[in-house]
Formats: structure tokens, C-alpha cells, sequence
């Protein structure tokens, strides 16, 4: 199910690894327990981009103050830690991408259509944070091509087994054409479904997007 999902996606488009595992960890893992994927992997030459060696201010703020003195004022709030701890790893993942990202299209020119798939909370909000500030930064009058930046954010089931895990993979690659033409945002979590709705076509669109989606896909958009 992996090799599929993963030979799936290189065919619509660039994949990019990005991951909090330590340097070499990737391709040891595949060569260890998925060798066909490993060998995928390699055919495809998927980039791996290590955020876990990237350097970011600890000092960014978090709700209006320091994440240092938030913690340092609270030291036993454990809702306080956790987002100061999700903001440091998605800061590191923001860098990896906007690495990858310029590769991709280049310094100068403006970024179109993001898909990041992932179990954890600091890939969303790596991307949606990414995509705000180039956006902004981006804008000046009477230009529009920063605006049209598709951001687009899956969330992953925590913890799933490997019948589980197989099942997600095969209904992500089926919705993989959709969500690469849809022409706008969405963030999504599989975790938000209940039973039966992964056989659901395109669960993840809004209904106005799902009604567009035959349409751009018609239109190779």
C-alpha cells in the first residue's frame, strides 16, 4: 500500500520527505522493515529533508509572551508545554519546507499547490504558518500571484494498526487526483471521520468543492 500511495503521488507531482527523525534514520528504517518501498524510494530519488537539525529561536512568542517566561510562570501547566513544544517542532518543519519549497519553484517565483499528509500537528501548522507569511510577504499592488498559493493540510490517524494504516493509505491515494486539483485551501483531519465515511468519495472536500471537483479534474486543473 505504501510503494502504491507512494508511486501514485510522484506521478501528480514533486514528494518531499519531511521528518523529525534524526539524520539516516529514513532510509535505514525502509532497507530494514519495507524494502520494496525502500527500492520505490530510491527509483523515485524522494528528497528527505531532516527538520530535527534545524536551528530555531526558542524564544518565539506564544500567546502574547515569551514561550520561556509562559513556561517559566507556569511550570506544571501541561496545555502550556505541549504547544510551546508543538510550536519549536513546527517551526523546524516550516524551515525544512520553505527549503524544499524553493528548490522547487525557485527563489523568485511564486509557490501554486502544497499537499502535506501527516500524523502530527507540526506539519499542519508548519504549512498554514508557511503559507500565511509568504502570502503576505509576497503581496504588492496590483499583483495576485502570491494569492494563489494552495495550502492544503491532511491529518493522518494517530497510532493506526497495519490493517488500519493500509485501508488510510488506499483511500488517500484515491482521493489523491482531487486533492491536488481542487483550485483552494482545505485542512482536513481523518480523525474527524466516524465509521463508514472513509468510502465516502472525496470526504475531505466541502460540498461546494466536491461538486467542482469533476469539473477541474475534467479540466486537468
Amino acid at each position: 500500500a505504501a510503494r502504491a500511495f507512494l508511486v501514485a503521488a510522484s506521478r501528480l507531482g514533486k514528494v518531499v520527505c519531511v521528518t523529525l527523525a534524526q539524520p539516516g534514520w529514513i532510509p535505514s528504517c525502509l532497507d530494514a522493515f519495507m524494502p520494496n518501498l525502500s527500492a520505490a524510494w530510491r527509483e523515485l530519488d524522494v528528497e528527505v529533508h531532516y527538520s530535527s537539525v534545524e536551528k530555531v529561536d526558542t524564544r518565539r512568542e506564544i500567546g502574547g509572551g515569551s514561550a520561556a517566561c509562559c513556561l517559566h510562570r507556569t511550570p506544571y501547566d501541561d496545555a502550556e508545554q505541549d504547544a510551546y513544544r508543538v510550536n519549536i517542532l513546527a517551526n523546524r518543519k516550516q524551515r525544512s519546507m520553505k527549503r524544499a519549497l524553493r528548490q522547487f519553484y525557485g527563489k523568485r517565483a511564486a509557490w501554486k499547490n502544497v499537499l502535506s499528509l501527516g500524523d502530527g500537528p507540526f506539519e499542519r501548522q508548519a504549512l498554514q504558518d508557511l503559507a500565511f507569511g509568504h502570502t503576505a510577504a509576497a503581496v504588492r499592488p496590483g499583483d495576485d500571484s502570491a494569492t494563489k498559493m494552495r495550502a492544503k493540510t491532511v491529518k493522518m490517524l494517530d497510532s493506526p494498526d497495519c490493517a488500519m494504516l493500509c485501508e488510510e493509505l488506499h483511500v488517500l491515494q484515491a482521493w489523491l487526483p482531487a486533492m491536488t486539483a481542487i483550485d483552494g485551501d482545505f485542512d482536513f483531519s481523518l480523525d474527524s471521520l466516524e465509521e463508514g465515511d472513509l468510502e465516502t468519495p472525496c470526504a475531505f472536500l466541502t460540498p461546494r468543492q466536491r461538486a467542482a471537483a469533476p469539473r477541474m479534474l475534467e479540466a486537468g486543473i
